[in-house]
């Protein structure tokens, strides 16, 4: 995480009272310069964006979204339609919307106050955009702490808009994670979400596939007028690796550098070598829709026997019916899926894709495969 450079120098930023907060920061850094190869990107890449939005009737923020290449993703909520960032108080074993009481301006043009009542405690959230990053800084008004956890920050995102994603430094076996950690939206950027004051939170990552949802969730420790919580988002840029020649193809490559990691999926190992999940899934499983290719590279290099071997063999498990077991929608119950010994390790049961190599049955024959690979010939 040290090694990384986070942008902030300047400040876009706008109010609207009282109907609508809006908040839009700009964030420089020194970037490579952008050539003008057949990588460049156009239209070249602007200073990060973060956008934030609270209407008049919200008790949080409704609208948060950002561009860490400065393009156009910023103007789409990463938030669930009808939800807020918000903060959420414990009464009776249940979370509870605090109450918004007032909101006003800041001491600047950038910043802005509100005040909640969170059960019997009185707080102050105050938003900062400054030098390039987004502030949410808590204060409890009482001169009695808070009570420690009994206060959580949730920010619903919407997977339909994008698999918005956390990546901590660290994660615990009981599903928690620590701060700093990336906040990675694929396609919108990863953004530096971290405590400045090093007070202890709680975060965890929720969902429900069925439902649609994300639910990012910071549980606080105790706050008092003099121990607030301060929360910092900052938009990540990562550098271009030591070496690499061409900056145009890594700018170009880096927003999206992230959005190969998950933080838990099928097959992903807990061991740091991957050896108890080897085999699984996406772990070096097995599964049918990838061998076409290998089986028409052999094919077009004369190289038959070896790939009617497995050919035959593909066959005669699918003339026992053993590429599909139906819709399964359950971890490792589906045999689209295997592990080496053929046991299942998917989970849809039935994907269309592992019938590909069928196709295999008439492309072994020149004359078919020259109907589809005719467009490629140079002649």
């Amino acid at each position: 995480m040290n090694k990384q450079r986070v942008a902030g120098r300047s400040i876009r930023a706008g109010l609207l009272f009282p109907s609508a907060l809006v908040l839009a920061l700009a964030a420089c850094s020194s970037r490579p310069s952008q050539g003008s190869g057949p990588f460049a990107l156009r239209p070249p890449i602007g200073d990060p964006i973060i956008k934030v939005v609270a209407a008049e009737t919200a008790s949080g923020l409704s609208f948060l979204s950002w561009d860490t290449e400065g393009g156009e993703k910023a103007a789409t909520n990463l938030l669930r339609a009808g939800n807020a960032v918000r903060v959420q108080y414990l009464a009776d074993g249940a979370w509870n919307d605090a109450k918004l009481v007032d909101r006003r301006p800041g001491s600047g043009g950038d910043i802005a106050v509100f005040g909640l009542e969170a059960g019997t405690a009185c707080l102050e959230w105050r938003i900062v955009a400054d030098s390039g990053s987004l502030k949410l800084t808590l204060f409890a008004l009482d001169a009695k702490p808070t009570a420690p956890l009994s206060l959580r920050l949730i920010f619903p995102f919407d997977p339909k808009v994008t698999s918005t994603t956390i990546l901590p430094g660290d994660w615990l076996d009981d599903g928690t994670f620590r701060l700093p950690a990336v906040l990675n939206a694929p396609d919108w950027g990863p953004m530096l979400l971290a405590e400045t004051k090093g007070r202890p939170l709680i975060g965890r990552l929720e969902g429900n596939r069925a439902d649609k949802i994300v639910d990012l969730t910071l549980d606080l420790p105790a706050i008092s007028p003099d121990q607030p919580v301060a929360l910092s988002v900052t938009p990540l840029l990562l550098p271009a690796p030591p070496g690499l020649r061409d900056t145009d193809l890594w700018l170009a490559a880096r927003r999206g550098w992230l959005n190969a990691l998950q933080p838990d999926a099928i097959g992903i190992p807990t061991r740091e070598d991957g050896t108890d999940t080897v085999g699984h899934y996406m772990n070096g499983g097995i599964t049918a829709g990838h061998v076409l290719h290998f089986l028409m590279a052999h094919y077009v290099l004369g190289e038959n026997d070896r790939a009617d071997r497995i050919l035959r063999a593909m066959l005669e498990r699918q003339h026992r019916g053993e590429f599909q077991n139906g819709v399964c929608d359950a971890t490792a119950d589906g045999i689209d899926w295997t592990d080496w010994n053929g046991k299942p390790t998917g989970y849809e049961g039935y994907l269309a894709d592992s019938f590909r190599f069928l196709q295999a049955v008439l492309m072994r024959e020149k004359s078919f495969r020259a109907k589809l690979y005719g467009p490629l010939r140079s002649e």
